[in-house]
């Protein structure tokens, strides 16, 4: 993705953006509605992909006010997919993948996350639903400013064939966000009103 804007702008946004999504989540029903219907929508696109039909699905734990994926979570499992985890294995390294049940033995993780205790196993999944701040119709990411997640895609994206779906609320959505050439894109992006594939090739 190249950086066409500045992104000394990304800070500023990140402020208006993280308003924006604690407004949206306010209002529990529609947050927990938003969440179903995405989750819905998340299956569809993984269905959509080329990957095994029990694929592992990497999945963030929400917390805040990000878009709740327990019922993705649930669904996925159901579904007879394998669901991982990110957790922070070192600062400024890429993020590492362990497994995920409802019965894993969960630790505090980094920034108090919960995250699958030392002994789960660690894996490779085959797609990766990442949290957002926003997102704009080329498909830019409005990240936290850490890196984690771009620096992961594309250590993962070296040596194997990853899709990236980016999960929000339709509202995170902003005209335009800034990038970089740091920036790793997404596959497509879902929030409670469907699915909005970024490359097209990706949902062959």
């Amino acid at each position: 993705m190249e950086g066409t804007l500045n992104t000394d702008l990304k800070p500023p946004l990140r402020a208006e953006a993280r308003e924006r999504r604690r407004a949206l989540s306010e209002d529990r029903i529609f947050a927990r509605q938003a969440a179903l219907a995405a989750a819905g929508h998340v299956c569809a696109a993984i269905a959509e992909l080329p990957v095994p039909e029990d694929a592992v699905i990497g999945v963030y734990w929400s917390h805040g006010d990000e878009m709740d994926t327990a019922p993705l979570m649930a669904r996925l499992v159901q579904r007879g997919h394998g669901v991982a985890l990110p957790v922070v294995a070192a600062p400024g390294a890429p993020l590492v993948f362990k497994t995920w049940t409802p019965e894993t033995r969960m630790d505090s993780g980094a920034y108090g996350i919960p995250a699958p205790a030392g002994d789960a196993p660690v894996v490779t999944p085959a797609v990766f639903v990442v949290p957002l701040l926003a997102f704009d119709a080329a498909g830019a990411r409005l990240g936290y400013g850490g890196g984690y997640y771009d620096r992961t895609l594309r250590a993962l994206r070296a040596s194997n064939r990853v899709y990236a779906i980016g999960l929000g609320f339709a509202g995170q959505e902003l005209e335009q966000i800034p990038t970089h050439d740091g920036d790793e894109p997404l596959d497509a992006i879902v929030t409670e009103q469907g699915i909005r594939w970024i490359a097209q090739e990706s949902a062959a």
